[in-house]
Formats: structure tokens, C-alpha cells, sequence
């Protein structure tokens, strides 16, 4: 009897400990963008074009983040999509994903983009879901089919303050089937529905998410970002 408890026992802490490691690599980060690797090992496509740049830069307190330069008379620097094991990463429909990153911007103009989850191939939408500048306002812009605009939440930001973003996104192609969340600097945002959750249309064909500047061509523009995760749970990239 007594070595059947003690072999009842092993058994049961090591079906623990194989759900225990389970539970961790289902609840990971899965995409670590950190600016002490390379752009190409990060980044999938390169959306700059010279004399715009994607760089890193030492800042102090922080170490290397990815520097996104946009030169007045250019509309565009961004890096579009990321790679996990060396791969372009493809997102899913009917799935959720959590994006966290610090952006630091060294100017509020008004402009098209400074985050975008894009869409791609045979899309209605374009741009589900963008945050941009405007009117000093870090503003998130949702696009429903038929070109329906909404703009769910604004705040403002100051130049030059890092700020750090999460925004949580559950996929769908269902005109209501998806939803965004918005978490700035700690706290979880409500949006214009009086609700923190923004229920909406995500998913195209595909989507990938994309990081810069976008727009505010008569300005020369530079978006610092920091520490770019990428989970499944809030928890993977709090």
C-alpha cells in the first residue's frame, strides 16, 4: 500500500509538472522584436525608402530601439509584418493576439499612421485598425466595410514621451465578429461605447501589423519604438 501511494504521488506531481510546462509555452510571448537583433531576423518587408530609414539608436535608460525615420516630402517608413524563426509570420482569423510596444513620437502633426493592421490580398477594409495622430490626439481609427469610419478613442500625447501601447485584437471576418482592446501606459482604455472592448470587422484576406510613420508627408517625422511584443493573452506581453 505504501508504494502504491508513493507511486500515485510521482505520478501525480509529474502530470502536474507536464501540465505546468504545457500551460507556459501555450502562454508565451511568440514574437520578441527586440532592437538588439537584427531588422531582417524582426521585420518582414522594409516599406522605406532612402534618405527614410529603419535604424536603432542607444537611448539612454533604455538601450537600442528601432528608429523610424520619415523625411519631409516622403509619405512612408514603415516596416511591414514580422518574422518568428526566421519566417514571415502568418496571422489567423478567428484568433487573438496581443501587441505591446513603447512608441515615442518627435512630433504630433496630423498623419495617416504611426501603427497599422493592414490588410492584404483580396481585402474589402485596407486598414482595420489604425493608430494615428490627430489634432495632438493618439487616435484609433476603425474601417468597417463600405468605408464606414469610426474613431473609437483619443488622447493626448506629448513629443518626445515614450508611451507604451497595447492593443488586443480578436480576428474575424464577421462585420461584428472581431474586437480591439486598448491599453495606454497601464491602463485599460474605454472607448465611445462606453465599453472597453470595440467590437468590429479585423480580418481580410490577411493582416499583418505595421510599424512607422505613414502620411504627414510635409514634415520630417522619426517614431522610436521599444519593446515589441507579440501573445496570445494579455498576460503574455503585461
Amino acid at each position: 500500500m505504501l508504494r502504491r501511494r508513493v507511486w500515485t504521488a510521482a505520478l501525480g506531481a509529474g502530470m502536474l509538472g507536464i501540465l505546468g510546462v504545457a500551460a507556459h509555452a501555450n502562454a508565451a510571448v511568440f514574437f520578441n522584436g527586440d532592437a538588439t537583433r537584427s531588422k531582417s531576423a524582426v521585420f518582414g518587408i522594409d516599406n522605406c525608402k532612402a534618405p527614410g530609414s529603419i535604424s536603432t539608436v542607444d537611448v539612454p535608460g533604455r538601450g537600442p530601439v528601432w528608429k523610424f525615420t520619415k523625411p519631409a516630402g516622403d509619405n512612408r517608413c514603415e516596416a511591414h509584418g514580422i518574422k518568428v524563426d526566421g519566417q514571415m509570420f502568418k496571422f489567423s482569423n478567428n484568433s487573438t493576439y496581443y501587441i505591446s510596444w513603447e512608441s515615442s513620437l518627435s512630433s504630433t502633426v496630423n498623419d495617416n499612421a504611426v501603427f497599422q493592421w493592414k490588410s492584404y490580398g483580396n481585402h474589402i477594409q485596407n486598414f482595420p485598425l489604425v493608430l494615428k495622430m490627430q489634432n495632438g490626439k493618439l487616435t484609433l481609427l476603425n474601417r468597417q466595410p463600405g468605408g464606414k469610419t469610426f474613431l473609437p478613442f483619443a488622447t493626448p500625447v506629448k513629443e518626445n514621451t515614450f508611451n507604451r501601447i497595447i492593443l488586443g485584437i480578436h480576428t474575424s471576418d464577421a462585420l461584428q465578429g472581431g474586437w480591439a482592446e486598448l491599453f495606454l501606459n497601464g491602463k485599460q482604455e474605454t472607448f465611445i461605447n462606453g465599453k472597453t472592448r470595440w467590437p468590429c470587422r479585423t480580418w481580410d484576406d490577411h493582416n499583418d501589423p505595421k510599424w512607422g510613420v505613414y502620411g504627414a508627408q510635409g514634415s520630417s517625422v522619426t517614431n522610436m519604438v521599444d519593446g515589441l511584443k507579440i501573445g496570445t493573452s494579455l498576460a503574455d506581453v503585461s
